[in-house]
């Protein structure tokens, strides 16, 4: 289980280190596709699919910065998710 998923679950709100608030937004996309319905594995507790979208999300993320899109297209880099 990994903490900041079910702190992103729990809702970030409640927390009141401004850090950790502020690093717990990077879910919130991921969260509401979650929210939406979007399952890898039903099998998995609620923090563990978000885990799983989570990666996913911000692997696209990656893909926003225009040298890592260069580099992906050109087959220079290669992005993995792992989880």
């Amino acid at each position: 289980e990994c903490g900041a998923m079910r702190a992103a679950l729990d809702g970030r709100k409640k927390f009141t280190h401004p850090n950790f608030k502020s690093w717990l937004r990077h879910a919130d996309s991921s969260l509401q596709k979650l929210k939406q319905g979007f399952v890898l594995d039903s099998n998995l507790s609620e923090s563990n699919q978000l885990s799983q979208i989570n990666v996913l999300v911000q692997m696209q993320n990656l893909l926003t910065y225009p040298i890592v899109k260069k580099k992906v297209e050109e087959k220079k880099l290669f992005i993995y998710g792992w989880w």
